[in-house]
Protein backbone atom coordinates (compact mmCIF):
# COMPACT_ATOMS: atom_id res chain seq x y z
CA UNK A 1 0.00 0.00 0.00
CA UNK A 2 1.80 3.10 -0.87
CA UNK A 3 0.84 6.51 0.12
CA UNK A 4 2.19 10.27 -0.92
CA UNK A 5 3.89 12.43 1.62
CA UNK A 6 0.63 14.89 2.05
CA UNK A 7 -1.46 12.07 2.70
CA UNK A 8 0.69 10.65 5.46
CA UNK A 9 1.40 14.36 6.79
CA UNK A 10 -2.46 14.27 7.35
CA UNK A 11 -2.86 10.64 8.35
CA UNK A 12 -0.19 11.45 10.85
CA UNK A 13 -1.86 15.47 11.96
CA UNK A 14 -5.29 13.17 12.68
CA UNK A 15 -4.00 11.13 15.15
CA UNK A 16 -1.81 13.48 17.04
CA UNK A 17 -4.20 15.19 19.50
CA UNK A 18 -5.34 11.56 20.86
CA UNK A 19 -1.84 10.56 20.96
CA UNK A 20 -0.63 10.09 24.36
CA UNK A 21 2.61 11.08 25.93
CA UNK A 22 5.17 8.22 26.17
CA UNK A 23 7.49 7.88 29.08
CA UNK A 24 10.81 6.63 28.14
CA UNK A 25 12.84 4.05 30.25
CA UNK A 26 16.07 4.88 31.41
CA UNK A 27 18.79 2.22 30.34
CA UNK A 28 20.40 1.10 33.67
CA UNK A 29 23.49 1.72 33.97
CA UNK A 30 25.92 -1.39 35.18
CA UNK A 31 27.20 -0.51 38.77
CA UNK A 32 30.80 1.32 38.75
CA UNK A 33 33.52 -0.99 39.84
CA UNK A 34 36.27 0.51 42.41
CA UNK A 35 39.26 0.45 40.60
CA UNK A 36 42.92 1.50 41.74
CA UNK A 37 42.78 3.78 38.63
CA UNK A 38 39.72 5.48 39.53
CA UNK A 39 40.65 9.20 40.69
CA UNK A 40 37.96 8.99 43.48
CA UNK A 41 40.16 11.94 45.64
CA UNK A 42 39.31 14.49 42.87
CA UNK A 43 36.98 17.27 43.98
CA UNK A 44 33.80 17.78 41.02
CA UNK A 45 35.44 21.50 39.99
CA UNK A 46 38.93 20.48 40.45
CA UNK A 47 41.77 18.37 39.32
CA UNK A 48 39.73 15.46 37.10
CA UNK A 49 38.25 18.36 34.56
CA UNK A 50 41.61 20.45 34.83
CA UNK A 51 43.26 17.20 33.39
CA UNK A 52 40.34 16.08 31.31
CA UNK A 53 39.69 19.21 29.09
CA UNK A 54 43.09 20.06 27.96
CA UNK A 55 43.34 16.77 26.35
CA UNK A 56 39.74 17.50 24.81
CA UNK A 57 41.71 20.73 23.32
CA UNK A 58 41.58 19.97 19.38
CA UNK A 59 38.88 18.21 19.04
CA UNK A 60 36.01 19.93 16.93
CA UNK A 61 32.66 20.89 18.49
CA UNK A 62 29.33 20.59 15.90
CA UNK A 63 26.25 22.00 16.50
CA UNK A 64 23.08 20.89 14.85
CA UNK A 65 20.15 23.16 13.38
CA UNK A 66 18.13 21.52 16.28
CA UNK A 67 20.85 22.22 19.05
CA UNK A 68 22.08 19.13 19.73
CA UNK A 69 26.57 19.75 20.57
CA UNK A 70 28.70 17.08 18.72
CA UNK A 71 32.03 16.67 19.56
CA UNK A 72 35.01 14.74 16.76
CA UNK A 73 36.91 12.57 18.07
CA UNK A 74 39.39 10.45 16.17
CA UNK A 75 37.34 10.82 13.12
CA UNK A 76 34.35 9.73 15.05
CA UNK A 77 31.24 12.12 15.99
CA UNK A 78 29.97 11.68 18.98
CA UNK A 79 26.63 13.02 20.18
CA UNK A 80 27.33 15.04 23.65
CA UNK A 81 24.93 14.16 25.97
CA UNK A 82 26.36 12.54 29.50
CA UNK A 83 23.84 9.34 28.88
CA UNK A 84 26.57 8.55 26.32
CA UNK A 85 27.91 5.69 26.96
CA UNK A 86 30.30 5.53 24.55
CA UNK A 87 31.35 8.53 24.60
CA UNK A 88 31.95 8.43 28.41
CA UNK A 89 33.80 5.41 28.52
CA UNK A 90 35.97 7.06 25.57
CA UNK A 91 36.82 9.46 28.03
CA UNK A 92 37.21 7.62 31.05
CA UNK A 93 39.46 5.35 28.84
CA UNK A 94 41.58 8.50 27.41
CA UNK A 95 42.09 9.99 30.86
CA UNK A 96 43.06 6.55 32.30
CA UNK A 97 45.68 6.36 29.30
CA UNK A 98 47.25 9.76 29.52
CA UNK A 99 47.66 10.26 33.58
CA UNK A 100 47.13 6.86 34.90
CA UNK A 101 44.14 7.47 36.71
CA UNK A 102 40.70 7.44 35.07
CA UNK A 103 38.41 10.32 36.19
CA UNK A 104 35.24 9.63 37.43
CA UNK A 105 31.93 9.54 35.95
CA UNK A 106 31.11 12.69 37.71
CA UNK A 107 34.12 14.43 36.45
CA UNK A 108 33.06 13.18 32.91
CA UNK A 109 29.57 13.81 33.02
CA UNK A 110 30.51 17.90 34.22
CA UNK A 111 33.33 18.31 30.88
CA UNK A 112 30.64 16.52 28.53
CA UNK A 113 28.18 19.45 30.28
CA UNK A 114 30.79 22.04 29.51
CA UNK A 115 31.52 20.72 26.51
CA UNK A 116 28.00 20.32 25.16
CA UNK A 117 27.85 24.33 26.42
CA UNK A 118 30.73 25.30 24.10
CA UNK A 119 29.28 24.20 21.19
CA UNK A 120 26.49 25.74 21.41
CA UNK A 121 28.18 29.00 21.92
CA UNK A 122 31.34 28.16 19.41
CA UNK A 123 30.60 25.10 17.68
CA UNK A 124 30.21 25.06 13.55
CA UNK A 125 26.87 24.89 12.30
CA UNK A 126 26.38 21.83 10.64
CA UNK A 127 23.15 20.69 9.16
CA UNK A 128 22.78 17.27 10.46
CA UNK A 129 21.54 14.66 7.17
CA UNK A 130 19.47 10.82 7.92
CA UNK A 131 21.34 8.48 5.63
CA UNK A 132 22.27 10.69 2.74
CA UNK A 133 22.67 14.46 2.19
CA UNK A 134 25.22 17.05 0.48
CA UNK A 135 27.19 19.79 1.62
CA UNK A 136 29.86 21.58 -0.37
CA UNK A 137 28.69 19.88 -3.86
CA UNK A 138 29.54 16.48 -2.55
CA UNK A 139 27.13 14.50 -2.06
CA UNK A 140 27.49 11.84 1.40
CA UNK A 141 25.93 8.44 2.39
CA UNK A 142 25.83 6.84 5.54
CA UNK A 143 26.36 3.08 5.10
CA UNK A 144 24.67 2.55 8.41
CA UNK A 145 27.61 0.75 9.69
CA UNK A 146 29.80 4.16 11.66
CA UNK A 147 30.88 4.57 7.67
CA UNK A 148 29.93 6.94 5.09
CA UNK A 149 30.59 7.61 1.26
CA UNK A 150 31.81 10.69 -0.47
CA UNK A 151 30.42 10.73 -3.82
CA UNK A 152 31.77 13.25 -6.63
CA UNK A 153 31.10 12.84 -10.24
CA UNK A 154 32.98 9.14 -11.26
CA UNK A 155 34.43 8.82 -7.83
CA UNK A 156 33.37 6.93 -4.10
CA UNK A 157 35.46 7.45 -1.14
Amino acid sequence: MKHDAAELKTRFLALLPTAEPAAPSLPKEPPVADHDHTDTHEDHGGRGIDRLLPMLQGDPLYLCDDGTGYILRRGRLFLLDNKNRELVEDLRLDGLEQTGKAPSRETVTTVVDLLSARARRDGEQVELFNRCGERGGLIYYDLGNGKAVEVTPGVGA
